[in-house]
């Protein structure tokens, strides 16, 4: 009879949708961290979401849309530096999760959408591999657990008031 938060908490995938949740391990990574490229792999986290999301509504968004989506996530993320060709904007993955994007990206994204779908998969799996890290080492500090459950029972508290409002106001 654990409350629905625990679970939140405890489940990563849960835990990075969760508003709450990403807010917190976002201060938690700025209040720790001493390297700031890691807020840019949760900007990654995000827009990658935000890109299945949309790869997953195939009757309300056009193709363009999702090639330029692609496009905005290698620019963003991937595209090499003119300047310094072995240069990317800041996130450091494999190369062989870089070589499917930029072959991607000659092609300039236009493809199938199951070909559209796992462009960036390999890519999300290593810096997601790399936040779960972060998750952990934050989640082993018993302080950061209890700062985690404090305010998701004020949290609770404030949706269980709002219910009784409602409620009382539906008598008047």
């Amino acid at each position: 009879n654990k409350p629905p938060y625990v679970m939140i908490i405890n489940k990563f995938s849960q835990f990075m949708r969760n508003y709450f949740c990403f807010t917190y391990f976002k201060k938690y990574i700025l209040e720790t961290s001493k390297d700031r490229k890691i807020l840019h792999l949760l900007d990654f986290w995000v827009d990658y979401y935000l890109y299945k999301l949309h790869l997953k509504k195939p009757n309300i968004l056009k193709k363009t849309d999702l090639i330029i989506h692609a496009y905005y996530l290698y620019c963003n993320y991937f595209k090499r530096d003119k300047i310094n060709e072995s240069s990317y904007n800041c996130l450091d993955i494999p190369i062989d999760h870089l070589d499917l994007i930029e072959k991607a990206s000659q092609k300039g994204f236009c493809m199938a959408r199951t070909e559209l779908d796992k462009i960036y998969d390999e890519a999300f799996g290593y810096i997601n591999n790399k936040l779960y890290n972060i998750y952990c080492n934050m989640l082993s500090s018993k302080s950061e657990q209890r700062q985690l459950t404090s305010i998701f029972l004020h949290t609770e508290f404030d949706e269980v008031k709002e219910g009784v409002i409602n409620e009382s106001e539906s008598y008047v």
